[in-house]
């Protein structure tokens, strides 16, 4: 009797990666849960953007465990790396209606493991891409003629639907990012074809709103509702990004700082790490 090997769940992977030490998400740990600020001070910000009331690290903070520790001022600019940690993976899952499989990583993360990870979802007989198109640029200016961009939809897609490729974005609802996601779930919608399509979103976690971020802990796997909360003030105005749903993946880098911006570094690695692959097709 032959016995097939079933293909393990997004969150079935991110498990067993986590068990092997392999990815690890970051928090700021200027302060932690236990906190405590009067009520007239109840919107103070932390250096890392967030409200120091509503911090996510359980361990005792830096005040608390170096008594020479100089607290930067409140200024975004005074956080530094180093007044951050790594910490568990508790961010990740899918994200409805569309099932985009997201999760929330350290910025420092191994891109080798990061790879592996896709590789592994995707499974089948041949789950390493034979091309990868990496689609940059056009996130706050992005306009283009109606007719170009249906010109360039096909001619992506002919090239996607024709090889075992991978599409990477800056996976926001903007831009070039956005354009493409929209073209996948208009294919999708003509011909079962498009379903194959793996669309891989780099971004950055400070880069979503919060809504989104309170979204994206909501849709976690196991992850405690009641600890699902804002960290940044109701009266904040945002100029933020929300995900592009229509992709497959959405990899979400967490420096600790909510006023981050999106670079190409990501995607650049990631595209350097799979050509390095020595198995590679």
């Amino acid at each position: 009797m032959v016995t097939r090997k079933t293909q393990s769940s997004w969150e079935d992977l991110i498990i067993k990666y986590k068990q092997d030490n392999k990815l690890y998400s970051r928090s700021c740990k200027l302060h932690n849960r236990c906190t405590q600020i009067s009520l007239n001070d109840s919107d103070r910000l932390c250096p890392c953007g967030s409200l120091v009331r509503c911090h996510s690290f359980w361990d005792p903070n830096l005040q608390n465990r170096e008594k020479n520790f100089n607290f930067p001022d409140n200024s975004l600019a005074g956080f530094k790396f180093n007044d951050s940690t790594t910490t568990p993976v508790t961010i990740f899952g899918r994200l409805k209606p569309n099932d985009c499989k997201f999760i929330r990583l350290d910025v420092q993360s191994d891109m080798n493991n990061i790879y592996q990870l896709l590789v592994d979802d995707s499974g089948g007989q041949n789950p390493k891409p034979d091309l990868i198109l990496s689609i940059y640029g056009g996130t706050n200016y992005f306009n283009m003629v109606k007719q170009l961009e249906k010109r360039i939809i096909c001619d992506l897609i002919d090239a996607v639907i024709t090889t075992n490729a991978w599409i990477l974005t800056n996976g926001v609802d903007n831009g070039v990012a956005k354009l493409v996601g929209e073209c996948i779930s208009y294919h999708c919608l003509l011909t079962e074809i498009s379903k194959k399509i793996k669309c891989i979103g780099l971004t950055m976690w400070g880069t979503v709103t919060e809504d989104m971020r309170c979204r994206l802990k909501y849709e976690s796997h196991d992850y405690p509702k009641n600890e699902i909360y804002r960290q940044t003030p109701d009266n904040v105005q945002e100029h933020y990004e929300t995900i592009q749903k229509n992709h497959t993946h959405c990899i979400l880098f967490d420096d600790e700082k909510f006023n981050t911006h999106n670079g190409d570094s990501h995607r650049h690695n990631l595209v350097l790490t799979a050509c390095k692959d020595k198995d590679h097709t």
